[in-house]
């Protein structure tokens, strides 16, 4: 792969943010939900943004590669995460029915380790777009058939992939978000021309966008759907599920290109894989660590569930990360 671009692990730093606060429930206030309208679309967006930067490898390779950089860490932290829960809540009965929501790919909204769903979706799509590109040659035509899936998931595959998700592997979620991947794997050429900033007209225009994109973004947080102003039905539904999150994840890469100097901010998104996998156990663990010298979390307004967010992801990166990168090196799944 190329050198990183410091603006798409920014991009990737907010979205795990969200991920970290939407997770808090109404605790978070408008962000709950909020952020669910985009986060998980920016993250597959940014995926089909970086396949543009992959070495061209045979699929037997690239099933490996992704064997072995996703599938088996999101086991590893799955595990982790069962074994923690046992010693946490003295318990060893959920630990079967924990081993088969592993083995069947840890199924959105099944397995209590709620982010990992996420890297079994991610493993999927990787596979179908690569034989996609790899057999239609044509990006548009990609996008098309990727646009398809989406149709079928929100249309035909019953219960609706967005609402109750059930197949293994989060198959029928992969349906529902390809196409994201494939839009951020089409528009990465156009985004990274824009980007360079080499001419008057791509500032102007990024800071058009910038403030078209703020104003949606910040009317959707107040509850103001710009999308069901006129009306509400069918159509409506299906424009909004596909170009709300694309409207919101322009405002966050403009954001991010502004903000692509802050290092800590890089670093916390090129470890979004360990930040991913770690949720659940520091959220897990920083509680029961406060309990041993007296103090309990309180998150008594959104503000405070920001800040509490924030500091999750620090304690992440300096903690438990450095001892999963140690891990993983002595598995031989990273250098």
């Amino acid at each position: 792969m190329q050198d990183r671009i410091k603006y798409l692990d920014v991009a990737k730093f907010i979205g795990i943010f969200c991920i970290f606060l939407g997770h808090f429930g109404t605790s978070a206030g408008n962000a709950y939900w909020f952020v669910f309208t985009f986060h998980v679309p920016l993250f597959f967006f940014l995926s089909g943004c970086a396949e543009n930067l992959s070495a061209d490898i045979p699929l037997y390779k690239y099933v490996l590669k992704n064997i072995k950089t996703i599938l088996i860490p999101c086991y590893l932290f799955a595990i982790i995460s069962v074994v923690l829960q046992c010693v946490f809540t003295n318990t060893h009965v959920e630990v079967l029915p924990s081993l088969i929501q592993i083995l069947k790919g840890c199924i959105r909204n099944h397995f209590f380790a709620s982010g990992l769903w996420f890297l079994t979706c991610l493993f999927v799509i990787k596979i179908v777009f690569y034989i996609l590109r790899k057999l239609l040659k044509f990006k548009v035509l990609v996008l098309l058939v990727c646009l398809a899936f989406y149709f079928v998931a929100q249309l035909v595959i019953t219960p609706k992939p967005i609402i109750t998700p059930n197949m293994p592997y989060n198959i029928d979620s992969a349906c529902y978000y390809i196409v994201f991947y494939a839009i951020g794997y089409c528009c990465f050429g156009a985004i990274r021309s824009v980007f360079a900033l080499d001419s008057t007209a791509k500032k102007i225009g990024c800071i058009l966008v910038g403030i078209a994109s703020f104003a949606f973004s910040s009317a959707l947080f107040f509850g103001k759907n710009l999308f069901y102003f006129f009306a509400s039905n069918t159509i409506i539904y299906l424009i909004d599920c596909l170009f709300s999150p694309l409207i919101i994840i322009s405002f966050v890469l403009v954001v991010s290109k502004l903000m692509e100097t802050v290092n800590l901010f890089v670093e916390l998104g090129r470890n979004t894989l360990f930040l991913c996998g770690s949720e659940h156990i520091i959220k897990s663990l920083v509680p029961i660590c406060l309990q041993i010298i007296g103090l309990e979390i309180n998150l008594p307004n959104p503000v405070a569930a920001y800040i509490y967010t924030f500091v999750l992801l620090i304690l992440s990166y300096k903690i438990c990360i450095p001892i999963e990168k140690w891990i993983f090196k002595k598995l031989r799944l990273f250098k």
